[in-house]
């Protein structure tokens, strides 16, 4: 039904407002931990997020924030972010996990309107551990960037739509390509190295991001809701540190 939901898709942010903004250094024995959205072909995901943990070797869980957030995880693109959690003081140390723990409610819109659909939690659990390598000391702390991948994270079967939370570390913020689409609606940009593809879907303007992308030559293509063919619609050269714009691409 849905043709987009089990593309790789690279960018969402959480932070207290939602910012566009360039990575700041992060501060001795600080935890900061931000989440941004690869988006999927729907008009809403709701969340409840409520709870952060790190783990840390030899010491256990270590809470960095029991704040619950509601979040409507699509209005994370195009650069926008949330911070999830921002603890300050915490023991040095090696920490090897992050925990991010939800509510049970969740629930999607789908596109074409219409009424919001409850999730159903795979498996029953409503935890998310990510592996990490953070050496919080006095001289250097964590800032983090969360990737909530929407197309893998819900799928659909018979009607009933399931939530599964797939969640990784962005680990190179300040490389990727930005973009405008003209001419599509919830259309799903893919950009390819031939070795490795990226994807992410299109906000209500038109605008796209992607990070996180390994430097090189891409070949930039669009696939439109309810299609299974991709058009290339363009290339972009990547290069290390920045942000490649390719201005507006016409469908």
């Amino acid at each position: 039904m849905k043709k987009g939901l089990f593309f790789t898709v690279v960018c969402v942010i959480i932070a207290l407002g939602f910012t566009s903004c360039k990575k700041e250094e992060a501060k001795g024995n600080t935890f900061k931990v931000r989440m941004t959205d690869s988006p999927g072909d729907f008009v809403q995901l709701n969340i409840q997020i409520t709870g952060v943990d790190a783990y840390m070797a030899n010491k256990g869980w270590v809470n960095l924030s029991s704040e619950t957030r509601s979040v409507d995880v699509l209005t994370l693109t195009n650069g926008n972010e949330i911070v999830l959690a921002n603890a300050t003081s915490v023991d040095a140390g090696v920490y090897t996990k992050l925990r991010i723990r939800f509510a049970s409610q969740a629930s999607i819109l789908l596109v074409g309107g219409g009424s919001t659909l409850a999730l159903n939690w795979t498996g029953g659990t409503q935890e998310v551990e990510i592996d990490i390598n953070q050496n919080i000391s006095a001289d250097a702390g964590a800032n983090m960037l969360l990737d909530f991948n929407v197309a893998q994270s819900v799928t659909e079967l018979g009607g009933v739509f399931s939530l599964n939370p797939m969640i990784t570390v962005i680990q190179d913020e300040e490389t990727g390509i930005q973009g405008t689409l003209n001419g599509a609606a919830n259309a799903m940009v893919q950009v390819s190295n031939g070795n490795n593809t990226y994807s992410t879907y299109i906000n209500a303007q038109g605008k796209f991001l992607l990070r996180g992308l390994t430097p090189g030559n891409y070949t930039i293509a669009v696939m439109e809701s309810g299609s299974d063919q991709t058009q290339q619609v363009g290339n972009a050269t990547v290069n290390k540190g920045e942000i490649t714009q390719v201005g507006t691409l016409d469908v």
